[in-house]
């Protein structure tokens, strides 16, 4: 017989709030976001059956085993953003993050991620729009852009390590109850791994917005990799989840689009 019990509650609440003043334009957003899970299990196994029509541990005459399983996490965050631009003309965002997990230890469960670009529609200037250039090159916009996120894709437990219970023979009794430590080594020292990701790209749109181009150099940085890594074996452990190494990832990319036929 088993009993399965998994609870999940998700909590978003954010406000909004916009302002315009003389081609200035202002945008502010605040909110939280918080999630929890917990599942719980309940198993029992017993052999020997009195009456094989009806199973049931009750009625049942060999030995029971028993055993359950439980995992929980919860999670915690503060967000805000701020949009400021100029007619359209220039425009900045600015993010922050501040996220919380339970699955680090104390002292490190909170993490802080900033992001913020900036962009530049050099197609909305004056001196733009009254050259001949602008019947050819409808739109133009330069923009750069920096951004981290945090990534807790580790066990619910895995900053600590964790037993089992098992059984050994003493005094001519085969199940004394005992507890043995797994085989992963616990890490109190768990923190986020994060993501950093710097781009710069321009925007074109030419002959009425019929061909438009995109390009784009970026660079992708993970920092603090979260890896299950293999220790020494005079540890008495097999594995140990730890930040470890850096991974980097950057490159162009354009992409191209047109409209052939337009009705």
């Amino acid at each position: 017989q088993e009993s399965n019990n998994d609870d999940f509650t998700s909590m978003n609440a954010y406000t909004t709030y916009e302002k315009e003043f003389k081609g200035h334009n202002f945008k502010i957003m605040a909110g939280m976001q918080s999630e929890y899970k917990k599942n719980f299990g309940l198993y029992a196994n017993k052999m020997g059956m009195v009456l094989p029509g009806q199973p049931s541990i009750s009625t049942s005459t060999g030995k029971i085993e028993a055993w359950d399983s439980l995992d929980h996490y919860a999670t915690l965050g503060f967000f805000g953003r701020f949009n400021y631009d100029y007619k359209s003309r220039y425009l900045f965002e600015f993010d922050l993050r501040r996220d919380g997990s339970s699955r680090y230890a104390k002292g490190h469960q909170w993490g802080v991620f900033p992001s913020a670009s900036v962009a530049w529609r050099i197609s909305e200037e004056s001196f733009w729009k009254e050259n001949r250039i602008n019947d050819v090159v409808n739109s133009l916009k330069l923009r750069v852009g920096y951004g981290t996120t945090g990534n807790n894709g580790v066990g619910s437990f895995s900053y600590r390590t964790n037993v089992s219970l098992t059984s050994y023979p003493m005094n001519n009794v085969m199940t004394n109850p005992a507890y043995v430590l797994g085989t992963q080594l616990g890490n109190p020292e768990l923190k986020w791994e994060t993501q950093v990701a710097t781009n710069v790209g321009l925007d074109v749109s030419l002959f009425n917005s019929r061909v438009n181009l995109t390009a784009e150099w970026y660079n992708n940085q993970a920092n603090d990799l979260l890896l299950n890594c293999v220790v020494p074996s005079s540890t008495g452990y097999s594995t140990q989840y730890q930040n470890v190494g850096k991974m980097r990832n950057r490159g162009w990319e354009v992409t191209l689009n047109t409209v052939n036929i337009r009705t």
